[in-house]
């Protein structure tokens, strides 16, 4: 999904992996204009890696398959410049920053960058991460015909 928009205005990249037992690493790149509204989304296929590559790549499996599998992946694929990326966790922070694109990890110290104010008067900062939750759920239960609310 892709909307066209003005290039000269901020937009907010809201970048999530999900990490599930059943799927793996499932990532989305919800990108919003300073008012919170979606202007693109892509979603990854879910990334379960092998037991080879578990031991291979031992304790930085999941900076390789969050921030470069699917971050980089995501990044290369958003049509719209981001102008600032917004992450939950240091792992796909690095993609953004290795994109060359300012990124800010959002935590729970209730401190907003400066970067994003112009979003946080419009929206709760945190509450995109939640629409793209969603839309993986949403895949992965298409993705399973539709019967993940069965098996649930």
């Amino acid at each position: 999904m892709t909307i066209p928009t003005d290039s000269r205005r901020p937009t907010f990249g809201y970048l999530l992996v999900v990490e599930d037992d059943r799927y793996g690493f499932t990532g989305g790149l919800l990108v919003v204009c300073e008012r919170g509204r979606p202007l693109e989304f892509h979603c990854t296929e879910p990334v379960l890696p092998n037991r080879a590559e578990q031991i291979l790549f031992g304790p930085t499996l999941r900076n390789y398959v969050c921030g470069d599998q699917i971050g980089g992946a995501l990044l290369a694929k958003a049509k719209l410049p981001v102008t600032c990326l917004l992450t939950l966790d240091e792992a796909a922070a690095q993609a953004g920053r290795a994109a060359g694109v300012p990124t800010h990890v959002l935590s729970d110290n209730g401190q907003t960058p400066d970067a994003i104010l112009p979003l946080a008067e419009a929206i709760d900062p945190t509450e995109p991460f939640e629409r793209v939750r969603e839309a993986i759920r949403e895949a992965h239960r298409l993705d399973s015909g539709g019967d993940e609310r069965a098996a649930a």
